[in-house]
């Protein structure tokens, strides 16, 4: 319960009854570091008596039946201010501390009235460790002290083991120490969507943080404003109250299912708390949440003094991944690569990769170890700071190695191997490319040197690996859309990666899938290396709204990360496998595979699906499938799995199908981790298939390889074409296209002879055609795909 106009007031659940399990809320830190036991509390009270003689005290409980805690609220004080400028305060070197506590409760399953009852805590640590031009570099460390469920006893009445383990391995299984780097703004205002990962435990957490951000005009008394977020947040400033220790701006709000309230200090400049409780549904499962997030300390300290804090010092090093941060000493690399703590190893091993290997610190030892991240990054330093290549190239030639297919692009396609004299035109190429600027580029590197540049294309722009969460607007709802996105602890910018794009269950949530992906599928070393990218839906996932978000998202993250665009792959369970037939199908030419578990072959904007509608299964000719389901499933029976396996493998298609004797809609991403893996390292996209066949359902989506239909009669319509390299000619087949056009280079035919194309059994061109430059770039910024660049083309009209 928040009670309104008071400066705080939250009743958050203990194990423990008694003082030692109070979390205590001091918003006087420079007095609680001066003062300490009898005294502290004698100061205390004299402030409030003092304070009380002109001001009424009101003592208020929180209304709740858990046991909680006492607070003294003071009144807010008349004010006569308008118009006040808020502005963070932070200077490099600051170190703040807050405790962040979270309880919830979790309907068990519908029609039951036992809920799950959570309760987590983290010593929080930031620190800003650099400035440049307003824009502050905070280092985050979140430091879990405990994860309970609290009412386990009562539940193993009623719950089997396994029930309550699962429940709690969701709700509990975080990284004891989580970090991430946040760029920010003298507003608060989160400047490089970073995304605390354990937002994922809750469904108002991600929208409550929103309001960190102050608003960039003046506040007054009775302001009404709102958050921009998927769901509105709106906030009113409720004005400047007094504290014990002195004053703070109030802020009230609400958020969907509940309320929240947050105060930050008015001399300090700093966020004093966060604080809200609501409810909500899950799947039709009541949650109810309440959260304190509460200022404890600041102080300043060194780069070494960080350093030399083990509940710092893993952000730190986080943040020393950006290239132009503080060089971290060998000895505190060292203490990472020796600490058990498999994350912080792989950050020091990532460390002496990007930014170099400091001195005095030997490698060699670690180009043999067991974690495969930590091997790949020692070789990759030596490599790259030791003149010596020779251990990753021996990763790059071993098959059993999960980072082979990295090691190898790494040679062959990495930015670090461009040659200096390219560089400067490289760069201009990959502005025009990718959207940093729509001036054509002033240069004429001719179509031989551009198809060189071209294998080492990728967006401009340098990320650290964590987690992030962007948001686009979606084109048809004109919503805010969010998305989710992954990237390696040891992600660099000047290599690429492949991804997988995981599409959630139920109502397409991208939180729940990323946490779903993320926990059972990206923990695994053979997947250390890839991106995860998790979309969320807006409606159903064949809905128009979420296919127009989905390319809009895709797009985007084509244009931003450095992406192995021959190795991305689509995967989803339950509403999220059906995703995967859906855009698989529609957009075939993009995945080297798809994974869907416990779906249902959906290829249209308005189910339900009719015979004729799996003809568009014909376009995954040359897109591999696996599909997964129950042969007792109840809420999304097999028969669809069973059918489309059958039409592929009736059409001789790359498909597999495993059907899991005796299993209902419960089958886990953990318990196909082996075979997904074993799957995505043999599926690589072959860019200029010899045959396609592809049939389309919807005009937008008309590209697929190289053929592109301009115009079509009526839909559906359909292309069949093969290349038949002996002969240097193309035959295609159509129906209702009125006119389409055909990509080529050398990859597929000899450009320098004859070139015949049949359309419908009628010869309709024959002749040469000049490749060139412009043409192939064009279609590398139209497609945001190098590997689908073609230096020609040849338009056709039907007949």
């Amino acid at each position: 319960m928040i009670v309104p106009e008071a400066a705080s007031l939250v009743s958050l659940p203990s194990d423990s009854p008694g003082p030692e399990s109070v979390i205590m809320h001091t918003s006087a830190p420079a007095l609680k570091r001066a003062i300490s036991g009898p005294l502290l509390t004698l100061v205390l009270i004299i402030s409030i008596l003092i304070i009380s003689s002109t001001l009424p005290l009101t003592a208020m409980v929180a209304g709740s039946n858990h046991l909680g805690f006492n607070r003294f609220i003071l009144p807010p004080r008349p004010s006569t201010e308008e118009g006040i400028i808020l502005r963070y305060k932070r200077s490099v070197g600051d170190v703040i501390t807050y405790k962040q506590v979270f309880y919830a409760e979790r309907q068990v399953a519908l029609n039951r009235s036992e809920f799950f009852k959570f309760r987590i805590e983290w010593t929080v640590r930031v620190a800003t460790v650099s400035e440049r031009n307003g824009r502050f570099i905070l280092a985050m460390q979140y430091n879990r002290e405990r994860a309970q469920l609290l009412n386990q006893k009562e539940l193993e009445a009623v719950l089997s083991p396994e029930e309550i383990f699962d429940a709690l391995v969701e709700q509990t299984d975080f990284d004891l120490q989580a970090t991430r780097v946040v760029e920010v703004d003298s507003l608060g205002r989160n400047l490089n969507h970073s995304y605390y990962y354990n937002e994922m435990f809750s469904g108002l957490h991600p929208l409550a943080t929103r309001i960190f951000a102050l608003p960039e005009g003046p506040v007054y008394p009775g302001l009404t404003y709102q958050v921009e977020a998927e769901e509105p947040v709106v906030m009113t400033y409720k004005g400047v109250i007094p504290w014990v220790v002195g004053e703070m701006h109030l802020f009230e709000g609400q958020v969907a299912g509940g309320r929240l309230r947050a105060s930050f200090f008015k001399e300090s400049g700093l966020l004093e708390s966060l604080e809200y409780t609501g409810e909500y549904l899950v799947n039709r499962k009541l949650v109810k949440e309440t959260y304190l997030y509460s200022f404890l300390s600041r102080k300043k300290m060194t780069p070494a003094e960080m350093l030399g804090d083990d509940s710092l010092n893993k952000a730190i090093m986080h943040s020393a991944l950006a290239r132009d941060f503080f060089k971290v000493p060998a000895s505190v690399v060292r203490a990472f690569l020796d600490s058990p703590d498999k994350s912080r190893r792989r950050l020091a091993a990532a460390y002496c990769a990007i930014r170099g290997i400091p001195n005095g610190l030997q490698l060699g030892g670690f180009i043999n170890d067991s974690d495969p991240v930590v091997r790949f990054n020692a070789a990759k330093a030596l490599a790259l700071h030791a003149s010596n290549p020779q251990p990753l190239k021996a990763i790059a030639s071993n098959p059993a190695d999960p980072l082979q297919a990295r090691a190898r692009n790494f040679f062959e396609r990495s930015s670090y191997f461009i040659p200096g004299s390219y560089k400067q035109e490289f760069q201009k190429l990959q502005q025009y490319i990718y959207g940093q600027t729509e001036a054509e580029p002033a240069i004429n590197p001719g179509l031989d040197k551009l198809q060189m540049l071209l294998k080492f294309m990728k967006p401009p722009g340098e990320h650290l690996g964590g987690f992030y969460k962007k948001f686009i607007r979606n084109p048809i709802s004109s919503k805010i859309q969010p998305y989710f996105i992954y990237l390696p602890v040891d992600y660099d910018s000047f290599e690429i990666y492949p991804v997988v794009v995981y599409f959630g269950g139920g109502d397409g949530r991208g939180d729940q899938a990323l946490t779903e992906a993320y926990q059972e599928l990206m923990k695994a070393d053979d997947l250390a290396g890839y991106i995860l990218v998790a979309p969320q839906a807006e409606g159903m996932w064949w809905e128009e709204a979420s296919a127009e978000g989905f390319i809009r998202m895709a797009n985007e993250i084509l244009s931003t990360y450095s992406i192995d665009t021959d190795r991305i792959y689509a995967a989803g369970t339950s509403n999220g496998a059906m995703a995967t037939f859906f855009y698989g199908t529609h957009l075939a030419d993009r995945f080297a595979g798809i994974f869907s578990n416990m779906g249902y072959p959906v290829v249209k904007h308005s189910p339900p699906e009719t015979p004729a509608d799996a003809e568009l299964l014909k376009n995954l000719k040359n897109t591999p499938v696996y599909i997964v389901h129950g042969d007792s499933d109840t809420m999304v029976f097999p028969v669809g799995s069973q059918r489309a396996y059958q039409t592929l493998r009736r059409l001789k298609y790359d498909v597999k199908y495993d059907e899991f004797p005796g299993r209902d809609h419960d089958i886990k991403l953990s318990e196909l981790r082996g075979k997904m893996i074993q799957w995505f390292r043999e599926k690589v996209r072959q860019a200029v298939p010899k045959q396609i066949d592809y049939v389309i359902n919807d005009s937008q989506f008309n590209w697929h390889y190289w053929v592109r239909v301009d115009r079509v009669k009526a839909l559906p319509a359909e292309v069949s074409a093969q290349i038949d390299e002996s002969k240097n000619e193309i035959r295609i087949k159509t129906r209702n296209v009125e006119s389409l056009t055909v990509f080529c280079d050398g990859r597929e035919l000899d450009l320098t002879r004859e070139i015949k194309i049949f359309l419908n059994n009628k010869e309709v061109f024959s002749g040469t055609v000049e490749p060139s430059a412009v043409a192939a770039l064009e279609i590398t910024r139209a497609r945001l795909d190098p590997s689908l660049s073609f230096g020609a083309s040849i338009k056709l009209e039907g007949n």
